[in-house]
């Protein structure tokens, strides 16, 4: 099992400070997700049919890119409304 170790304030550096919108960003004709990870290898966002589905039984698999300081991102076309 391999472990990262960070020093305590590691993350408090002007490196892995963001100053913008993180989350969903909602429009008709395209939707765009930020999320704040320094740390992470990589991150996906998976589309369910259904808030309830199986966990099995996504039907997209979105995979972020990494952006400047520790931000991923992606930008959905089209209206995503309900997925």
């Amino acid at each position: 099992q391999n472990l990262t170790i960070y020093p305590r304030n590691v993350l408090d550096q002007q490196q892995y400070f963001f100053n913008g919108n993180l989350g969903l960003d909602y429009h008709k004709d395209h939707s765009q997700l930020a999320l704040w990870a320094p740390s992470a290898k990589t991150v996906s966002v998976y589309i369910y049919p259904y808030y309830n589905s199986d966990l099995t039984n996504y039907s997209r698999k979105i995979d972020l890119q990494r952006q400047a300081n520790g931000v991923w991102q992606t930008k959905l076309k089209g209206d995503q409304a309900g997925n």
